[in-house]
C-alpha cells in the first residue's frame, strides 16, 4: 500500500502542475497537446485501489483542495499577471500550494506508513484520527481499543501522544510542523513554525521588490525618493536575514 499512495500523492501533484501550466498556455495562445496528453495519463493512473477515505487523510490534503478550488475559478489572464509581476493575492496563493507540496513531497515516507498503519482501522477509530488532524493534535482524552496504533501513526505526523489503559491523550510535547527551507528539514512547534513561515515571506516579499528597484535602476535615473526607497529595502532585507539565521540557531 505504501507505493501506491507514494505513487498517487507524486501523481497528484504532477497533474496540478500541469493543470496550471495549460491554463497559462493557453492564455498566451500557445499549444498544449502533449501536456493533456500527459494529464490523461495522469488521470488514468490515479485511479488506485486505496480507500478514499484513507487518501483524505493525507496531511496538507484539504489545504491544497481548498487552494486548487480557488486558484482553478480565477481567469487565466490574472493568474499570467499574477505569475509575471511575482506578487499580490494571487501569486501568494500559487506559492502556499508549492510551500504545501513541498511539505508533503518531504515527508513522502512518513505520510506512506501513517495511511499504511491507519488503514487497518475502522470507521470510528479513522473518525477519531481525523478530528486530531483537524485539530493539529489530541484536544480531549479519547478511548480505544486501537489507542496504541492510532499512537503511533499520528506520531509519524509529529504529533505528540500518550496513551494510559486504552485512553489517548495528548502528550507531553508540543506538536511539531515540518518546515522546509532551502532544501532542509526543520521540526518545529506550532507558534516557531508560523514566526518562521511569516519571515519567509516578508522575505521572499522583500527580495522581489529589491529586484523590481534594482532593475528600474538600470533603465533610468531613480529621483532621490525612489533611492531612499531602495536603501531602505536593503536595510530591511538584511534585517530579515539577520532574524531568519538567529531563527535557525535557536531553532538549531
Amino acid at each position: 500500500m505504501e507505493r501506491e499512495v507514494k505513487e498517487f500523492i507524486r501523481l497528484r501533484k504532477e497533474k496540478e502542475s500541469i493543470e496550471l501550466r495549460i491554463k497559462v498556455l493557453k492564455e498566451k495562445g500557445k499549444e498544449t497537446d502533449e501536456l493533456e496528453k500527459r494529464l490523461e495519463e495522469i488521470n488514468d493512473k490515479m485511479s488506485i485501489d486505496v480507500d478514499e477515505k484513507l487518501l483524505e487523510l493525507i496531511p496538507e490534503i484539504k489545504k491544497l483542495n481548498e487552494l486548487n478550488k480557488e486558484i482553478d475559478s480565477l481567469p487565466s489572464f490574472e493568474i499570467v499577471n499574477a505569475l509575471k509581476e511575482r506578487e499580490g493575492p494571487i501569486w501568494e496563493k500559487i506559492m502556499e500550494r508549492r510551500r504545501l507540496w513541498e511539505r508533503v513531497m518531504f515527508m513522502l515516507d512518513e505520510i506512506a506508513h501513517f495511511i499504511a498503519i491507519v488503514s487497518n482501522l475502522g470507521d470510528d477509530d479513522l473518525e477519531i484520527v481525523e478530528r486530531i488532524l483537524q485539530n493539529g493534535g489530541i484536544e480531549e482524552p479519547v478511548e480505544s481499543e486501537n489507542a496504541d496504533e492510532i499512537a503511533k501513526a499520528i506520531r509519524m505526523l509529529g504529533i505528540s501522544s500518550k496513551v494510559d489503559e486504552g485512553v489517548l491523550k495528548k502528550g507531553d510535547e508540543e506538536r511539531k510542523i515540518l518546515v522546509i527551507y532551502n532544501g532542509k528539514r526543520y521540526w518545529m512547534n506550532e507558534t516557531k513554525a508560523k514566526e518562521f513561515e511569516d519571515l519567509v515571506r516578508e522575505l521572499e516579499s522583500t527580495g522581489l521588490k529589491i529586484q523590481v528597484k534594482n532593475a528600474e535602476r538600470q533603465v533610468k535615473k531613480l529621483s532621490e525618493g525612489e533611492e531612499k526607497e531602495f536603501e531602505d529595502l536593503q536595510s530591511k532585507y538584511l534585517e530579515l536575514l539577520k532574524k531568519r539565521d538567529a531563527l535557525l540557531k535557536e531553532i538549531g
